[in-house]
């Protein structure tokens, strides 16, 4: 079959030779160059702002070489750590995203919470859209904010473990009864809270 002659020339041979002069292929080709060049303007740029964001004075010198020291000394630790922030720089396009994972990741250096506490943080806003973010920090700022306000956005948030799912609002038994769905309060959770707390210390607020 085609498909086995190819498997036996080789995939290097195909992308270089033969697939060059079917219709498009180079076209895709030469989009698939672009789009990595631009990937990787924009792992550079984030790395950067990253880097810029977490040394803005709020970790000492000491408190960075102690952290600097204790890596140095668990490569399985370094790799561990320096991977996931890595990954995460290269999927982030935004660059507020970046500013806030700078402050988990400086909380962090500094023992504010704890690895698998920056993991949910992270984890949470690699899953977020910058509309969730302020909706998180306005049920942060306001008095209350109603589930049918947030919509879908509120959804997100819950499925993160940001904002409490409205649902188990509706099982708690209430005197007079529950409130209609849409009308339920949204409320952060503990990792809410400190997502939020976090948020404005990376004073971008």
């Amino acid at each position: 079959s085609a498909a086995l002659d190819i498997a036996e020339i080789g995939l290097d041979t195909f992308t270089n030779g033969i697939a060059q002069e079917l219709p498009g292929v180079k076209i895709l080709f030469g989009l698939g160059k672009s789009i990595i060049a631009v990937r990787d303007r924009n792992f550079q740029k984030q790395t950067m702002k990253f880097f810029v964001h977490l040394h803005d004075g709020s970790i000492t010198s000491e408190q960075f070489e102690k952290y600097k020291k204790a890596l140095e000394e668990d490569k399985k630790r370094a790799d561990k750590e320096l991977s996931r922030v890595i990954i995460l720089l290269d999927r982030i396009t935004d660059d507020d995203k970046t500013e806030i994972l700078a402050s988990f990741y400086r909380a962090y250096i500094v023992n504010l919470i704890s690895w698998e506490r920056f993991f949910e943080l992270s984890e949470a806003l690699d899953r977020m859209f910058l509309p969730d973010i302020e909706l998180i920090i306005r049920i942060a700022k306001e008095y209350q904010v109603l589930y049918e306000e947030g919509g879908y956005l509120a959804d997100r948030l819950a499925s993160v473990g940001l904002v409490q799912n409205p649902i188990s609002r509706i099982l708690i038994p209430v005197i007079g009864g529950a409130p209609p769905f849409g009308k339920i309060p949204l409320t952060l959770t503990s990792l809410g809270k400190q997502f939020v707390s976090l948020y404005f210390s990376s004073d971008i607020a």
